[in-house]
Formats: C-alpha cells, structure tokens, sequence
C-alpha cells in the first residue's frame, strides 16, 4: 500500500506511530478502530 508522494513521508510516520499505539486497542475494541480509521483521514 504504496503511493509514491513526496509529502507523505512525515505523515507516514504519524500514522505509522498511530498503528502501533491502535494495533493492541483494536484487537479489543472494533469501535475504536472505526475511530482510528477517521483519524487517519484527517491527518
């Protein structure tokens, strides 16, 4: 998943960091990973 962009690599980081604080979280709540997934938008 990819996509060549120039401007992504910091953002890359974020939602790398992001994952791995939600990845324990969404094996519990699915609920907040509806929440994560609006995050990531936004960001």
């Amino acid at each position: 998943m990819r996509k060549r962009k120039k401007k992504t690599t910091s953002m890359r980081k974020k939602i790398n960091s992001i994952r791995r604080i939600a990845n324990p979280l969404l094996t519990r709540d699915k609920a907040q990973s509806k929440l994560l997934h609006g995050l990531m938008i936004e960001i």
